[in-house]
């Protein structure tokens, strides 16, 4: 992949009348290439080090966390922004379930967590439960961007090895706590 057009750099989108019929083009085979690369579970790496701000008109959550999820998957730090906790619920489901692990990803990390599972979950299916910071605390990290990944192993039913982990993401900006 060859990265982001110079006439896209910079570029807010907010209306499609702002946009000539070019741009709109570049910008679509854009995304169709960023798809493909996506399906290929490559790494897209297009946003290194930038955090981008989010700002909605209305509330949305499914709006918000999609609009975080591509952020980081393109290696950006998209922000929503926590001041005093941070709680990390995590569910993995697989028939053929391998290790499931948290960390943080930000400034001095990255920061493991240790895993809680439910007593209910059935760890090579359906694992899910509690993540708690391990040797660390959330007071402790500087205000800045954060990832928290969620890395899911899945064996092969053929015993030939397996692929890569899966990865989620999810963003938060740490704020200054108040009092």
């Amino acid at each position: 992949m060859a990265g982001i057009p110079d006439t896209l750099k910079g570029r807010s989108f907010t209306r499609v009348a702002d946009w000539s019929p070019v741009e709109l083009g570049t910008a679509l085979d854009l995304a169709d290439e960023l798809k493909v690369e996506r399906a290929r579970r490559r790494e897209l790496r297009i946003l290194p080090g930038r955090t981008v701000g989010l700002i909605f008109r209305k509330p949305s959550t499914r709006t918000r966390i999609s609009s975080e999820v591509g952020i980081a998957e393109l290696g950006g730090a998209p922000c929503s922004t926590l001041a005093n906790s941070l709680t990390v619920q995590f569910t993995a489901a697989h028939s053929n379930l391998g290790g499931v692990g948290v960390t943080l990803e930000g400034p001095g990390g990255p920061y493991a967590f240790t895993l809680n599972p439910d007593p209910a979950s059935v760890p090579a299916e359906n694992l899910f439960g509690t993540a708690d910071a391990d040797g660390w605390t959330f007071a402790s990290l500087p205000p800045c961007a954060y990832l928290l990944k969620l890395s899911v192993g899945v064996l092969l039913t053929t015993g030939d090895g397996s692929p890569s982990p899966l990865v989620d993401y999810i963003a938060f900006c740490k704020g200054r706590g108040r009092g």
